[in-house]
């Protein structure tokens, strides 16, 4: 069975870095809880809209590997508890679904935006949590009608963090295809990342 372990391996860099940021950071946010006034200030840092790519992975037929894809995409943050990521590439929720009439449907759907929660955990870097709301999609594959439901990881493996003044870097990851409500383990192996570079606020 193909395994993403590049990916995974950063997956898990990354939720160990974000571990570090919570648990050392004593200086900065008392033990990983803001005070309301850095609170704000976490937020004021990175405020704004951006334009950037996401990156993920696809399998590759002719070679059996997993190479990777992007698209252009944009998102804002207006809100010190919400972010919206706009044109998001819902095909790429598919790529990786082992169920081949399913994966069809969903890699022929069209971007869409996608509203997260959010919440700053530390101060120096801005480091922030991101919870994204669950995509449904209503698809007919196989002659029948299917509501598909793709949840994220959150907590410190979906998080967003300032690179500088201008820049953030951010990271979801696909955790689950359930259809019609039932979960599909076999379809989804492990958690797939979306890495987000910004290029600069808009």
């Amino acid at each position: 069975m193909r395994k993403l372990k590049f990916f995974s391996l950063i997956v898990c860099c990354l939720a160990a870095m974000s571990l570090t940021f919570s648990s050392c950071s004593d200086d900065d946010d008392n033990n990983g809880s803001l005070s309301p006034q850095d609170y704000q200030t976490a937020f004021n840092a990175v405020r704004g809209s951006y334009s950037g790519k996401v990156y993920f992975p696809v399998p590759d037929e002719k070679t059996n590997k997993y190479v990777t894809d992007s698209a252009t995409v944009s998102w804002s943050i207006q809100k010190d508890s919400a972010m919206t990521i706009h044109n998001f590439p819902i095909a790429a929720l598919g790529a990786n679904v082992a169920d081949s009439a399913a994966r069809e449907a969903i890699m022929s759907q069209a971007p869409q935006d996608i509203k997260c929660a959010i919440t700053f955990i530390h101060l120096s870097p801005v480091t922030f949590i991101i919870a994204p709301t669950t995509v449904e999609l209503n698809l007919n594959y196989n002659k029948k009608d299917h509501k598909i439901q793709i949840p994220f990881y959150v907590s410190y493996v979906s998080y967003g963090q300032q690179v500088s003044s201008t820049g953030v870097f951010m990271q979801i990851v696909e955790g689950a295809i359930y259809q019609d409500g039932s979960l599909q383990q076999s379809w989804l192996s492990q958690g797939i990342p979306f890495k987000f570079i910004s290029k600069d606020k808009i």
